[in-house]
């Protein structure tokens, strides 16, 4: 079991972490609603048990910044002012649990037990989760809680698993050959598959495509884009392969693309189903979440932490109107994970006092790299006090949290 515990009370403290260790529960400790938020993320796998009232920021802080942060974290309040109103107004607010100031051992440790439980069994689904998006193609490559995004997975995995030619077109950007892709991992019979893009292609390659024995599984991506001899040797390619199924990606519909981009009649010949990807401005919900997604991904590969987002830069998120699709929300999370998208200016261009702000910021995160996170090492490096520490980290945007194990 573990908790996190939030007291402004030293002695008190202390005397709750020696009766909830003594029970072998694991405890971290936080003096005030400011430390604990630093604690307090969604991946946390304890509860957290605070007091009412403290001085600044209360108890009702830290409900509302774990809800904020995970509607599914435990919080237990303590209280020596137990008065009905209060909690009545606690339990409104969301709290797991209510309890009196001072309070018997074995009901504290009893309610400690159960909100764990209530937090292993979250967490563990969410564990589950993960993996059968995993398993998925369809919400691994194109997740998003809209409508437009969730009928389109739909529409993909029944598309896929059915004997049938697919055209899959939308706007630049999107994620067509992406979705082409995702056909093959749905599809257990996809086991001799050829992707080719008819913008670089040529007849000569085509000819050695059509000499393939047991070819059953064919993607065509930009199909709009071949020339007219191109084309010619695509419809003879398939001509010496009548049973394999095809998937086609473009820009345009399948209306356009018979009746004015190719007269030579490949989508008469072959039935194809018709499969349109969203564009991004469709389904806002989406944005934030992939957009989150993308950042994970891409500090990942770099090798360095997932930056803190200011709620300016998810604001401007989730106001443009992404005409580029993935691809330009793509570049924009890169450009923020390197601090490029506020650049504006040289650095000899910069104020004295913005040159001073960049190079406190500068010190701060080398600090914070240096010692994993760890405030209190970092206050010691910096002979500075806890609470500057973490007023300087609050004005830089910087949270030790996204520095830890790095």
């Amino acid at each position: 079991m573990k908790v996190l515990l939030v007291e402004d009370d030293a002695s008190l403290r202390k005397s709750l972490v020696q009766v909830l260790s003594l029970k072998g529960v694991s405890v971290v400790e936080a003096s005030s609603y400011i430390v604990a938020k630093d604690i307090i993320q969604d991946s946390f796998d304890g509860v957290v048990l605070t007091d009412i009232c403290m001085e600044g920021k209360d108890g009702f802080d830290v409900l509302a910044f774990c809800q904020k942060i995970d509607p599914d974290l435990p919080v237990i309040f303590m209280t020596g002012h137990a008065e009905i109103p209060l909690a009545v107004r606690a339990l409104r607010a969301g709290v797991y649990d209510f309890l009196e100031k001072p309070c018997h051992p074995d009901i504290l440790l009893k309610a400690v037990r159960l909100a764990n439980e209530r937090r292993t069994l979250t967490v563990r689904n969410r564990v589950l989760e993960q993996k059968i998006r995993q398993t998925d193609p369809a919400a691994r490559d194109f997740p998003g809680p809209s409508a437009a995004i969730t009928k389109f997975r739909d529409d993909l995995r029944k598309l896929s698993a059915l004997p049938v030619n697919i055209h899959i077109w939308g706007e630049e950007g999107i994620g067509k050959r992406l979705a082409a892709g995702c056909t093959t991992d749905l599809r257990a019979s996809a086991s001799q598959t050829k992707t080719m893009d008819l913008r670089h292609i040529s007849s000569d390659e085509l000819t050695a495509v059509s000499q393939a024995k047991d070819l059953n599984y064919l993607i065509i991506q930009n199909v709009a884009d071949g020339s007219t001899e191109v084309h010619r040797d695509l419809l003879n390619l398939l001509s010496k392969h009548p049973n394999m199924q095809i998937v086609t990606t473009a820009t345009t519909s399948l209306v356009d693309l018979t009746d004015k981009i190719l007269p030579q009649g490949l989508y008469h010949r072959y039935n194809f189903v018709e499969l349109l990807i969203p564009p991004l401005r469709d389904r806002p919900e989406d944005i934030l979440g992939i957009f989150r997604t993308l950042l994970q991904g891409q500090s990942a590969a770099l090798n360095i932490p997932v930056p803190i987002v200011s709620d300016a830069v998810l604001a401007k998120t989730s106001a443009l109107p992404w005409l580029g699709n993935m691809s330009e929300l793509r570049q924009w999370a890169q450009q923020i994970i390197l601090d490029l998208h506020n650049r504006d200016q040289t650095p000899l261009e910069l104020s004295l006092s913005k040159r001073m702000e960049a190079f406190e910021k500068k010190v701060l995160l080398g600090s914070l790299l240096r010692h994993k996170g760890v405030t209190t090492k970092v206050a010691d490096e910096l002979r500075l006090p806890l609470k500057t520490l973490y007023d300087r980290l609050a004005r830089h945007n910087l949270k030790s949290s996204a520095y830890r194990d790095t």
